[in-house]
């Protein structure tokens, strides 16, 4: 059976991990893979070893890994390559799949175009990070922690 993680760096604000939660769920409503798990390198939970084993309780022996990343720098080309290593030495009965980052494709540049066309006013500039602060874990490590833009304690 094939899973599928997305696998990200994480952030240091608290709901900074909602953007990718929600690609996950929008996958996992197609019924594709028998998991659709996020997993992170920092900040943020579940840990992609965490990911891994969620993924092999639903039955995985196969699982697709997906670089969340718009360019593969150090992160990718340094961290990500130590933790697949990491995770194919831990994991001899589970088959990895390692798919590009998200980073160039056709399609993105064309949907880069159609939001050049659409504009966004700007009231409308802060709604990404007002459904990231949705999923506010009040983290002290969080750069919004106790300032006015913190939902928790602003």
């Amino acid at each position: 059976m094939q899973a599928l993680i997305l696998f990200s760096h994480g952030s240091l604000l608290c709901g900074g991990a909602y953007m990718v939660h929600s690609h996950a769920a929008i996958i996992a409503a197609k019924e594709d893979y028998c998991a659709v798990e996020v997993g992170f390198i920092n900040y943020n939970h579940p840990s992609f070893t965490e990911a891994i084993d969620r993924c092999k309780m639903r039955g995985a022996s196969q699982i697709v890994v997906i670089p969340y990343l718009l360019s593969p720098g150090k992160f990718y080309s340094r961290d990500f390559s130590l933790q697949m290593t990491d995770a194919r030495r831990v994991n001899p009965d589970v088959e990895f799949i390692v798919g590009e980052p998200i980073g160039y494709d056709k399609s993105m540049a064309e949907m880069i175009l159609m939001l050049t066309q659409q504009g966004m006013p700007e009231e409308k500039w802060r709604d990404n990070v007002t459904h990231s602060l949705q999923s506010c874990k009040g983290s002290p490590v969080c750069p919004l922690y106790g300032t006015i833009g913190c939902p928790i304690l602003g």
